[in-house]
């Protein structure tokens, strides 16, 4: 049995495309985490600032 070439061709271009998406997903999902992480510590931080002023007064 054998493929004609057009079918290949959008059969790869369309495997491209989802991979493409996938990879674009990861890294948004990567860089999000990483801005959540960095957020929650700050967060942190400022409470730990906050309480330790508090507590001073």
């Amino acid at each position: 049995m054998s493929v004609p070439p057009k079918v290949h061709i959008t059969l790869s271009a369309v495997y491209a495309a989802g991979h493409e998406a996938r990879h674009a997903a990861e890294c948004k999902n990567i860089r999000a985490r990483m801005i959540n992480q960095s957020r929650k510590k700050r967060l942190e931080e400022t409470s730990l600032l906050f309480h330790s002023r508090s507590g001073i007064e």
